[in-house]
């Protein structure tokens, strides 16, 4: 019997304000408070976004279905 240890992570979220990551456009209002509350979510309570990484290994993945076939919360679908 091979028994697989699951691991997962997350990294730090963060928006890219630079004028590249921005196109030349304006800072959005409250871009910064969005950062703020999306990091302080995954740390207080352990729920980060999707886009805050899903990480596991692939037979993992695979065995609980992979991603469903849709275009949005994806990653909210997970078992």
């Amino acid at each position: 019997i091979t028994y697989w240890r699951a691991n997962s992570c997350t990294f730090q979220f963060g928006i890219d304000t630079s004028p590249e990551g921005l196109n030349g456009g304006a800072v959005p209002p409250g871009i910064r408070a969005v950062e703020f509350v999306a990091n302080f979510r995954t740390r207080m309570f352990s729920l980060p976004y999707g886009d805050q990484v899903l990480s596991v290994p692939k037979h993992i993945f695979e065995f609980v279905g992979g991603f469903p076939d849709q275009c949005l919360m994806e990653d909210y679908e997970l078992p």
